[in-house]
């Protein structure tokens, strides 16, 4: 991305800045700026966590992600947009949806800068080539992991696994990357989550009521059940009770969820 310090801080203003907060449709009584401001935020952190060169860049995009899409889940929460506004939401939450390859790509960055620090590290050949063997592995079992969507808790350590990585006095050092993973999973997760809430409003307000599943949704709503990146098969669970309903992740993965069960 070139010299990211120059819109860092800006960035960060931007993603803990108080207007991102539901309180202020107070001053838009048909809520377009609202909506469009929370859909501009979670566009530049999605695109700030595509394009990371680091972790950390990645971290504050997904932050930033949080923040919008918190506003955005109030707004539909509270019956704030109409059918027109809800349908546009998501059309545009949609096209923002991400997938393995997205979170990869900060993955493989991360891969390539470690090797530049390792190659100026002033390690004699046969450390160097050690530590750069085990740095190789590392990665290969870690994208693996990733592509092939392993449970992987925040506990989780490569450790005996890769026997390349003992000796290694550099790679000690280096992120485990799961944490920075299932950030990535969460964020991806809470945007379909959010889509899926918009489309059982509008689903609600021709309706007069929530469908008995998801499925129902694909008939004029959505174009494809988004996808939970933490349920088994990649499904949110989805119960109609009553006047109401109730959708959640379930995954005994969930970070910081000791129930397996998150409602959203």
């Amino acid at each position: 991305m070139g010299d990211e310090s120059k819109f860092l801080a800006p960035l960060k203003g931007l993603a803990l800045a108080p207007i991102l907060d539901a309180r202020s449709v107070a001053h838009d009584p048909d809520f377009k700026a609202d909506t469009e401001f929370a859909l501009l935020a979670l566009e530049v952190g999605r695109k700030v966590s595509f394009q990371a060169s680091t972790l950390d860049h990645q971290a504050l995009g997904v932050v930033m992600q949080r923040e919008a899409l918190s506003v955005l889940t109030n707004l539909i929460s509270e019956e704030a947009l109409d059918l027109g506004q809800l349908r546009a939401l998501i059309g545009s939450l949609q096209s923002l949806v991400g997938t393995e390859r997205d979170f990869l790509n900060v993955v493989d960055a991360e891969y390539l800068a470690a090797t530049r620090r390792y190659a100026a590290s002033g390690l004699d050949a046969s450390q160097l080539s050690a530590e750069l063997s085990g740095l190789a592995a590392r990665h290969l079992a870690l994208r693996t992991l990733f592509e092939e969507q392993k449970s992987v808790g925040n506990d989780f350590h490569l450790g005996e696994e890769i026997p390349e990585l003992f000796g290694c006095k550099l790679l000690v050092n280096e992120p485990d990357l799961i944490e920075p993973y299932n950030r990535w999973r969460v964020a991806s997760t809470q945007i379909a989550a959010v889509e899926i809430l918009a489309a059982l409003a509008a689903y609600k307000l021709e309706k007069d009521g929530y469908p008995d599943s998801l499925k129902a949704l694909l008939s004029g709503y959505l174009t494809r059940l988004p996808k939970d990146f933490f349920s088994p098969g990649g499904e949110f669970h989805y119960e109609k009770e009553g006047d109401g309903f109730r959708l959640e992740s379930i995954s005994s993965d969930l970070p910081g969820n000791k129930e397996g069960r998150y409602a959203w």
